[in-house]
């Protein structure tokens, strides 16, 4: 009688959902709808086949929603994969040091005898007679501003331009333990300010409005808002701010901004103090350290708020300049690819949003939105 995927969007629908509002009982501590009344709540139900096309046409659209989701969540593990290797693990700086025969710390063997191996492999790789290219075409960065290309994942040395770019050697620091030599210590300030512009409500809308409510937890970005602020004017953010959830931290909500827009003044706006430098700046507030360090300065216990002014005294070290610009370019691209598909994926909800309603109450034919979503598509 019912395809149970016709059914979920049926219950997923504006009209549905309009009637359990009506349907629900209010209690003293929840509201909830009475089970026996469930069965009466009416729906509509065309013939089967119609559901299983109606049906096909909506998990379709959830469908590449959520591919574009997975896609994105890999280019976010690959840029953040490739952030730890050079910033905290220092991978580039452990394969100088053993090329030129420098000691490494102790707490850095496991990690070096771990790329003396990978080293060994790739040098074996490179001298086998049927080797051409050392470097699988799919597993390769965007290229860099100075027209190299990097490796996409750890897993590969750099090529020998870029690792000039990184010391051959450690040095003891009080604050940060075993650093690279000539990379100082010093404070999140000196990379990164807060922005002070302000932007007219009458200049932002759903799309490019963003509060601590539409940003998604666990570093997922932002999804559109559902309602503006009633303020003239709000804190402006603009093309490669750094968005970051300054109540609750432990959630971990940022976003890098690619379009102008306004946010609330719980959401922190950081910008790069080096031009060319936002992405690595993004990486570097998105690690987990960052966040524990927020809440480690936050005030409150129900809701804790991050403290501004302690914010900006975390401690980081800090690279050349052309590395931070360096690395914000192999990755650029990365991100930019999973901004787009955000948006992809924005545009095909509000479609999937605006013809559920439509095609359940039979207003248009599977004919027409199979046609419009090849276009759209």
């Amino acid at each position: 009688v019912v395809d149970p995927s016709y059914l979920l969007f049926a219950y997923l629908s504006p009209d549905f959902q309009r009637e359990i509002v009506a349907r629900t009982n209010s209690g003293a501590t929840v509201d909830r709808i009475a089970l026996k009344e469930l069965p009466s709540f009416p729906i509509r139900i065309p013939k089967l086949q119609e559901q299983r096309e109606i049906a096909s046409v909506l998990s379709a659209l959830d469908n590449k929603i959520e591919l574009n989701r997975q896609i994105n969540a890999t280019l976010e593990s690959m840029a953040q994969a490739l952030f730890k290797s050079w910033f905290v693990d220092f991978d580039p700086v452990i394969d100088n040091a053993l090329a030129a025969g420098n000691p490494i710390p102790e707490p850095l063997q496991a990690r070096a005898e771990k790329r003396a191996a990978l080293l060994a492999a790739s040098a074996a790789d490179t001298r086998s007679p049927n080797a051409t290219d050392n470097t699988h075409p799919t597993q390769t960065a965007p290229h860099t501003q100075s027209g190299t290309t990097a490796p996409a994942t750890p897993l590969q040395p750099l090529p020998a331009d870029l690792r000039a770019l990184f010391p051959d050697s450690f040095v003891f620091n009080e604050e940060m333990g075993w650093v690279p030599a000539g990379w100082p210590s010093g404070l999140l300030d000196e990379i990164a300010h807060y922005g002070s512009e302000r932007i007219s409500v009458g200049e932002i809308g759903h799309a490019n409005y963003v509060s601590t409510e539409n940003l998604i937890p666990e570093r997922g970005g932002v999804r559109e808002a559902s309602s503006l602020p009633t303020s003239e004017w709000v804190p402006a953010f603009t093309d490669g701010s750094i968005l970051v959830s300054n109540i609750r931290p432990y959630f971990k909500k940022i976003w890098m901004a690619r379009r102008v827009g306004g946010r609330s003044n719980d959401v922190l706006g950081f910008e790069s103090r080096l031009a060319g430098a936002e992405e690595y700046l993004y990486c570097l507030l998105c690690q987990d350290k960052f966040f524990d360090y927020m809440m480690a300065t936050a005030k409150g216990t129900k809701m804790p708020r991050g403290d501004k002014k302690a914010i900006m005294n975390w401690q980081v070290v800090i690279p050349s300049d052309q590395l931070m610009r360096e690395f914000s370019s192999i990755i650029r691209g990365f991100l930019l690819s999973a901004q787009a598909r955000s948006e992809q994926s924005l545009s095909l909800a509000s479609i999937r949003d605006s013809i559920l309603p439509r095609l359940l109450r039979g207003e248009i034919r599977i004919e027409d939105v199979h046609q419009s979503l090849a276009e759209v598509v």
